[in-house]
């Protein structure tokens, strides 16, 4: 098991792409989803909990858009921020119903769509304290 400052999340997520010689901007859907679920299944966030939620993955489409979030909020204080590396993709097929499923173990069965897949019109990456 690899470790992480969440300061660095997203370093370190743009570290695996490299890994696999992948990058934003020739990321298709799939490439996306593998490399987000390695970095949720294989690499932890110091001082999170995953007990407390503390570190989870969400999943979410509609209106053209494909995200996958993971969640970090730092344990100890309720007054630490939460934090959320999105990896986003605009998708010019039809998608069903808006959506999202939470996931809560990383070494738990996690479902993605199926419609999960392809080559997006874009792509984006962003790492932000909510």
């Amino acid at each position: 098991m690899a470790w992480f400052r969440i300061a660095f999340a997203e370093k370190a997520f743009l570290r695996i792409l490299g890994n696999h010689g992948w990058t934003l901007e020739q990321l298709s859907v799939d490439e996306g989803v593998d490399a987000m679920l390695e970095f949720y299944r294989e690499h932890r966030a110091q001082h999170t909990d995953l007990d407390d939620e503390g570190d989870m993955l969400l999943v979410q489409w509609g209106n053209g858009i494909l995200d996958l979030t993971r969640q970090l909020i730092r344990s100890g204080s309720p007054d630490n921020p939460i934090r959320q590396l999105s990896l986003t993709f605009q998708v010019d097929w039809p998608l069903p119903a808006s959506g999202n499923a939470w996931f809560f173990d990383p070494a738990g069965v996690i479902d993605i769509p199926a419609f999960f897949s392809g080559v997006p019109v874009a792509t984006r990456l962003t790492y932000d304290e909510v």
